[in-house]
């Protein structure tokens, strides 16, 4: 599957019907777990580029960092303790034990 990705700017309209066109397998998302798993990617609009690609990768470490579930973690979502200081942190893992 080719997955155009839909940073907010851009006319995704016109490279949605030119895949449609020649028959391939497109999808237009802007969701980091969808992206990571497509095949192929088009990140259109090159003039803007520098922009395009910032928003994707904050899009990508937000998903990363807040919701993905991390091993190291029993397999939950960082969430809470990705946004908790880091003093907050270490006197609440003092106090547990």
């Amino acid at each position: 599957m080719i997955l155009v990705i839909d940073y907010g700017m851009g006319n995704l309209r016109s490279v949605e019907k030119a895949l449609a066109h020649i028959g391939a397998d497109a999808q237009v998302s802007s969701d980091p777990g969808l992206i990571s798993k497509a095949g192929r990617i088009i990140l259109h609009g090159v003039g803007s580029f520098d922009h395009a690609a910032r928003i994707v990768i904050e899009r990508w470490r937000r998903e990363y960092n807040e919701v993905r579930p991390h091993s190291s973690l029993g397999n939950g979502s960082p969430g809470p303790a990705a946004r908790c200081p880091r003093p907050l942190m270490l006197a609440q893992s003092m106090m547990v034990q």
